[in-house]
């Protein structure tokens, strides 16, 4: 299936297989495009990201995320005619309906996490630490573990714990999968 994307104004969001390689490496991404997939955050545009990345860089690695089923496409209200035309997957990922979380389980995750990342991310988790604090729902708490666990894997301390870490972190919200 064709689709035309307007690099400048073009949203990307995170499927369920890119939550999973950013919180377990699942599927072995490569660092360049693992560092992409964090920015892409449903929200900020491929224009807004070209201040961070080349533009030369950048088309070919949303290329790669995207056929790999790692992003999907929210498409601008109107295409300007000056879009490029790129395939797309035939159809997105499925959403499951999912029930709320268990507020209690919910506080004790989010204790659990903020405390981790005290006390082996330090002064640096400010902004990560905020991140969970926040989060409210799966989406964004699925979002949180999986940055939580991609800075844990790359600190000094944390990364021999990050696993053992994860799983104690899911246990907590319930995910015993």
């Amino acid at each position: 299936m064709e689709m035309t994307v307007d690099w400048n104004h073009a949203i990307f969001f995170k499927t369920e297989k890119a939550l999973e390689e950013l919180a377990d490496r699942r599927h072995g991404l490569r660092p360049k495009a693992r560092q992409l997939l964090v920015m892409l955050d449903g929200e900020r545009t491929l224009g807004a990201l070209t201040q961070l990345i080349s533009a030369k860089e950048l088309r070919p690695l949303i290329t790669e995320l995207r056929d790999n089923h790692f992003i999907g496409n929210q498409a601008p209200a109107s295409p300007p005619a000056t879009a490029t035309t790129v395939t797309a997957p035939a159809t997105p990922p499925a959403v499951p309906e999912e029930t709320p979380l268990d507020p209690v389980r919910l506080t004790r995750a989010k204790a659990y996490l903020i405390e981790i990342s005290q006390q082996h991310l330090g002064l640096m988790a400010a902004k990560l630490q905020q991140e969970i604090a926040t989060a409210s729902d799966h989406a964004s708490m699925r979002a949180a573990l999986a940055h939580w666990n991609m800075a844990l894997r790359e600190s000094r301390s944390g990364a021999s714990i990050a696993s053992q870490c994860l799983q104690q972190a899911r246990e907590l919200l319930g995910h015993t999968g």
